[in-house]
């Protein structure tokens, strides 16, 4: 479907990572964290920030926002409307280098989950799988994962953490991939160049344009780190690791504490006690 001109009017652009960020440790979104997002929706435009697929990244937008505009899925290889469901921006791998991760996923007996900018794959026999019941969201099940590398904009290694460490360290030699470790059992494998960053970016640029925006994103996880470069703004709430917080200008109480609530309350909407709270770096 053809994207259009989305107005985003409001003085603040915030993205905000979804698992580890928006929602708590049981993958549920908190009374309070969907009372800021309701009160901030006045002064804010928020655009959901994921790994996860495009799919799961509209359902979440459309439950939680009055007016969603942009998604950005995949960790930045896709960036698409929510009103007309249209792809504004897709990334999609080299020739061979999706390839290359099947026949490492396949040599370590790994589970190899395959995204595109509309939808996402698993093999049938990878059904019902205890990592695929997180991710809250249903794939297209097909006989052979392999037929579905064209077009691919994600790949996900999942199986035994110890492998997923030993797969991580074979693919940091690849110069036309990105890839890190976001859960114990998943491997996340972009092309070369994408980051929710270089997102944030297109979306910036499909706005109608205005000035006195600030841009805010909240996050958890190493995918939030170059957004974290790239915005006015950046929270890491406290469930992330050292090198997340480490890169972001605040810091925020947990996932599991409303750590979104607070960052969305202080710096978007300024209230006392919510800053209080909130920690600069």
């Amino acid at each position: 479907m053809p994207v259009g001109l989305v107005r985003m009017g409001k003085s603040w652009i915030a993205y905000i990572d979804v698992d580890g960020t928006l929602l708590d440790s049981q993958l549920n979104l908190s009374p309070r964290v969907r009372a800021a997002v309701d009160l901030v929706q006045e002064r804010a435009d928020i655009v959901i920030a994921s790994g996860r697929s495009t799919a799961a990244c509209f359902r979440i937008a459309r439950e939680l926002l009055e007016f969603p505009t942009y998604v950005i899925a995949s960790n930045g290889a896709v960036v698409a409307e929510c009103a007309t469901g249209g792809i504004a921006y897709s990334a999609s791998f080299p020739v061979g280098a999706a390839e290359h991760v099947l026949r490492l996923a396949d040599s370590a007996d790994c589970a190899l989950w395959v995204y595109h900018a509309t939808t996402w794959y698993v093999a049938a026999e990878h059904a019902g799988t205890v990592a695929l019941s997180r991710s809250k969201s249903v794939p297209e099940y097909v006989d052979s994962i392999g037929e579905r590398l064209a077009g691919a904009v994600k790949l996900m290694i999942v199986g035994a953490p110890e492998t997923v460490r030993l797969l991580h360290r074979a693919l940091r030699e690849r110069q036309d991939l990105v890839s890190f470790v976001s859960y114990p059992d998943y491997l996340e494998v972009m092309p070369a160049g994408v980051s929710k960053a270089t997102a944030a970016r297109v979306v910036e640029s499909l706005v109608q344009p205005r000035t006195g925006v600030r841009t805010l994103a909240i996050g958890d996880g190493v995918a939030d780190v170059p957004l974290f470069s790239a915005v006015d703004y950046s929270v890491a709430v406290a469930n992330s690791s050292v090198e997340v917080r480490s890169a972001a200008g605040y810091l925020a109480p947990s996932n599991d504490e409303d750590g979104v609530s607070v960052a969305l309350r202080a710096l978007v909407m300024g209230e006392i006690a919510a800053r209080s709270v909130l920690r600069r770096n």
